[in-house]
């Protein structure tokens, strides 16, 4: 159902988005911006440690040009898993993201950078609380629907490794490695 709605969201925001752009060619590329997104989140593991979810970003960022813009950010994963194990996973980012303008106002973009998270694993009527860092990286497009509003569409991959000596008991269950795919909408409004 989150899905269906989710990609519902997304097509019809690729079919108004050019609808609601002005004709105007001087869409701002440059300045400081912020924006917010929402989004499905796919988790994997070693084991039955998969589900769908739902996720929401916060970012800050600095866009040098068409191509090249430095983004910091809070993402929230939320609490996923089964009813076994599960996590709560939220943190932030910091990462570089580099385009490559298709028109004006379409730019296809790949990202990447670095995620401090925390997390709480709960399973066996115990929690854990971790923290750490990993790398991720995505891609995805931006469409300006007006000199200072975008919209953004990506899809993020961050990898997680835990270490026996880390979770204790639950390393003799699983390691608890895999895999989020974040799939995003995002509005974004340069100052």
């Amino acid at each position: 159902m989150k899905s269906t709605s989710l990609l519902s969201l997304i097509l019809s925001s690729i079919l108004v988005a050019p609808a609601l752009a002005k004709e105007e060619a001087d869409v701002d590329h440059r300045g400081v911006y912020v924006g917010g997104g929402y989004g499905l989140i796919s988790a994997s593991g070693d084991d039955d440690f998969d589900d769908d979810d739902d996720a929401y970003n916060v970012f800050i960022g600095t866009q040098f040009n068409q191509m090249i813009s430095l983004e910091a950010g809070y993402l929230d994963f939320g609490k996923f898993g089964n009813d076994t194990f599960n996590t709560k996973l939220d943190g932030y980012t910091l990462g570089l993201k580099l385009g490559l303008p298709v028109t004006e106002r379409i730019t296809l973009f790949v990202k990447g950078g670095n995620y401090w998270w925390d997390a709480d694993l709960s399973g066996f009527d115990n929690t854990l609380s971790l923290d750490g860092n990993e790398l991720f990286y995505g891609a995805g497009a931006s469409f300006a629907i007006s000199k200072n509003w975008q919209l953004n569409l990506d899809y993020t991959r961050y990898d997680f490794e835990f270490e026996d000596d880390e979770i204790g008991i639950f390393s003799n269950v699983d390691k608890f490695n895999g895999e989020v795919d974040y799939a995003s909408l995002s509005v974004q409004y340069t100052f």
